[in-house]
């Protein structure tokens, strides 16, 4: 028989609601297109790719930095 799935993700992650066809990549595929419009803490807004971490939980992964804009 088969096991039900016990995969939960809210609908809004961080400010940004999160398309159901990249709730689809992310299952299928461990992750989903590069997604901008994240909030953070202190308000500044930023760009992450949704990824599943260990035990299935869902993770952010970063672009690489732009080495000409460091400091």
């Amino acid at each position: 028989a088969k096991k039900p799935c016990k995969f939960k993700c809210g609908k809004t992650i961080l400010g940004l609601s999160i398309e159901t066809d990249q709730l689809r990549k992310l299952i299928s595929a461990g992750h989903t297109d590069l997604l901008p419009g994240f909030m953070s803490k202190r308000g500044t807004h930023f760009a992450a790719f949704l990824i599943l971490g260990e035990k299935q939980k869902v993770e952010f992964e970063f672009p690489p930095r732009d080495e000409s804009t460091s400091f």
